[in-house]
């Protein structure tokens, strides 16, 4: 017979086991620990960026407040300063950041017209913030004398047959004013630069000084901001174009399918001869390239749907 040994059989794991399993779990710990750092740094950035980009908008807002300062302090600001040239130079600090400010006008000379905006821009800067905001500088005090009229033209004004204008203001022109066409008539006051002759039922006033007439940039902002009514799409009648028995309006467009919120309308002429009879317009219209056989008859009745906007512009 053969000898049996009854040892007990040894099973006890090996201890690398047990070490492996606790460096996975102190590996496993520790990417956890990473990790929760990398999202913990990650929304400081992103704070910290928030908290840049309302420091630099507040800043952007600070330099629009330097720049209207130092402009209404400088009389003379339109020839002293310059366009797309960033003020002060260097940029002015405040606090964490610092902020600059620019002047820019549409036709490109600050000078040339000191009736025209200017845009003004502020830029503030905070470490890689960078916030920017644009405001329009209106120039303020007197108006245009051009303004005090409720109808004037900068060239001579003849009023064509049944033409009757009622103002219980005044009628001013540039030139001359002729109402001697027939059934013709200004129930009103009337002032000119030349003579006026014809039916004027109040005062007439000759030789008065030309009043101030805007720029060319006036039509700027319409021109930019209309919608465009195409002249072949008017009706022909009177030897051109006309515009008969129409209501405008920032709801209705009678002469296409796009309407305008401030009830802006352009229409080019072409040079060629438009008539406009018996309409209703609220809103601003904008006639360019007109010639001298533009003719408004019979009854008008028209208001700016924007409260300082003109009715018409030729």
């Amino acid at each position: 017979m053969f000898p049996v040994n009854h040892s007990p059989v040894d099973r006890h794991p090996r201890a690398g086991y047990l070490y492996l399993g606790v460096m996975m779990t102190a590996l496993i710990v520790g990417l956890v620990g990473v990790s929760a750092l990398s999202v913990a740094r990650v929304k400081f950035d992103t704070a910290q960026r928030q908290n840049d980009l309302f420091s630099a908008q507040t800043l952007a807002r600070t330099a629009i407040e330097d720049a209207v300062r130092q402009i209404n302090d400088d009389a003379s600001w339109r020839t002293n300063l310059s366009i797309n040239v960033e003020y002060p130079d260097p940029a002015h600090n405040l606090g964490a950041g610092s902020f600059t400010w620019k002047l820019s006008d549409d036709d490109g000379n600050l000078s040339d017209d000191d009736a025209d905006a200017a845009w003004l821009t502020g830029i503030g800067r905070v470490g890689d913030a960078v916030f920017v905001e644009t405001v329009m500088l209106q120039p303020t005090g007197a108006g245009l004398s051009c303004l005090e009229a409720a109808f004037h033209c900068g060239t001579s004004v003849t009023l064509g047959s049944a033409a009757d204008i009622e103002t219980d203001q005044f009628f001013s022109s540039n030139g001359s004013i002729n109402a001697s066409a027939l059934l013709s008539k200004i129930d009103g006051n009337a002032e000119a630069v030349g003579t006026i002759t014809g039916a004027v039922t109040g005062t007439t006033t000759e030789g008065i000084t030309p009043r101030r007439m805007p720029s060319e940039t006036v039509f700027d902002y319409y021109l930019r901001n209309g919608t465009w009514i195409d002249f072949d799409s008017l009706e022909n009648g009177g030897g051109g174009k006309r515009i008969r028995d129409a209501v405008v309006s920032p709801q209705l467009n009678p002469f296409g399918t796009t309407t305008n919120a401030e009830g802006i309308y352009i229409i080019d002429c072409q040079n060629q001869q438009l008539t406009i009879e018996n309409t209703r317009i609220l809103g601003t219209l904008v006639l360019v390239n007109s010639s001298e056989s533009t003719f408004i008859d019979f009854s008008q009745y028209w208001s700016p749907a924007v409260l300082n906007y003109p009715t018409l512009l030729v």
